[in-house]
């Protein structure tokens, strides 16, 4: 009981963290990049013959009804961060059902949190950028494949299949990894 309510507390401050981070952290480089791509999409322009387009991702088009519903200020940026909070959870899930998985359930808490209390995750998890997309994706993917029972059913393979194409739409470079 008493492990219980610290890890309820840990992860109670570790979300609010998260949360809080929304609406106080400074605009990176990504932010604004994904932010103004979306939005010359939103506006109908196309990356590579009407602006200049450094790095593609799948994100910038998912973030076009983002920005057209909130297109002056810095909504568009809270509503995709908190998108982005949501997806840090999904990571954290997939993160306990490994542990779980491959050990047991405080194995799987435990790299929740520590994974969740690294810089990295602090620092960049809510950047507007393909990695925690990526990171769902490969994921979901071991999680599915360590499942050996039950992986050949056509619905784990649907699911597998979809994983591997939304991690190549966010960056294709995902897919050297793949590849072997």
């Amino acid at each position: 009981p008493q492990h219980t309510k610290f890890i309820t507390i840990t992860l109670g401050i570790i979300a609010t963290v998260y949360f809080a981070s929304i609406f106080t952290r400074q605009i990176v480089n990504d932010d604004y990049m994904a932010i103004y791509t979306a939005w010359l999409k939103g506006l109908g322009q196309i990356g590579g013959k009407d602006f200049n387009l450094d790095s593609y991702s799948i994100i910038m088009d998912l973030l076009v009804p983002i920005v057209m519903i909130f297109p002056d200020g810095l909504g568009s940026l809270y509503a995709a961060r908190l998108i982005y909070f949501i997806l840090i959870g999904i990571v954290a899930f997939l993160i306990y059902r490994l542990g779980t998985l491959l050990f047991n359930a405080r194995v799987g808490i435990w790299s929740v949190i520590l994974v969740l209390i690294t810089t990295p995750m602090v620092a960049r998890g809510l950047d507007l950028r393909p990695d925690m997309i990526i990171c769902i994706g490969w994921l979901g993917l071991f999680t599915l494949f360590i499942d050996k029972d039950n992986f050949f059913k056509p619905a784990k393979l649907l699911l597998a299949s979809f994983l591997l194409i939304l991690v190549t739409a966010c960056k294709f470079k995902a897919i050297i990894v793949a590849g072997p």
